[in-house]
């Protein structure tokens, strides 16, 4: 994962097709992922049947595969079905798992925990109440990175339910980390900002 090794930061921008804009009707979902100069270096698209995506909508198991410019995958991030408390894992091009990433109970924060392949503990996210759009994540109680759910402006969000995302990785983090805490990205949008009509 050694594409993410200099980005200090990346914005991820969800594609909608014109069927769901006009009719509501929810396609799969589809994302390209852009570098600190506005470039594209990543996309990512939603691999998951019909019949679970009309009945459990953003409760929906998934597989999501982040392929780079030349379409090799670089990672995916597979998410099965959970009543409540969602979770998914992260694997590599190996399909071989490299993180598990789990949605925790809290009365007012939106919180997460990842766990290496072995179950050690690497990050804790949270979003207090009063920024309930920005996910701290830190290691050791220290701040690594920053996951932000952006405003599209006022008639992008009214025509569409497309998310925007941007991440701030710290300095210290590795390629494969930075790639967790995007494929952890997913999972947070289809948790929190999935259209749930």
């Amino acid at each position: 994962m050694n594409i993410f090794n200099n980005k200090k930061s990346i914005r991820v921008q969800q594609i909608k097709e014109k069927l769901e804009i006009f009719t509501g009707f929810e396609t799969k979902n589809k994302y390209q992922i852009f570098d600190e100069q506005n470039l594209p270096f990543l996309y990512a698209y939603e691999e998951s049947g019909g019949f679970m995506r009309v009945m459990l909508k953003s409760a929906r198991p998934f597989k999501m595969f982040v392929i780079d410019n030349s379409q090799k995958i670089q990672f995916s991030i597979d998410r099965p079905f959970k009543w409540i408390f969602s979770e998914c894992f992260i694997l590599d091009s190996d399909n071989q798992v490299i993180a598990t990433v789990k949605w925790e109970f809290s009365v007012l924060k939106k919180k997460y925990s990842i766990y290496d392949k072995t179950d050690n503990k690497i990050f804790s996210i949270e979003a207090p109440v009063f920024k309930p759009w920005t996910f701290f994540v830190k290691r050791h109680n220290q701040e690594v990175a920053v996951i932000q759910k952006k405003w599209s402006g006022l008639l992008k969000e009214t025509f569409t339910d497309a998310d925007n995302f941007g991440i701030q990785f710290n300095d210290n983090l590795t390629g494969k980390e930075k790639a967790i805490l995007l494929g952890t990205l997913f999972l947070i949008d289809f948790v929190h900002f999935e259209n749930k009509q």
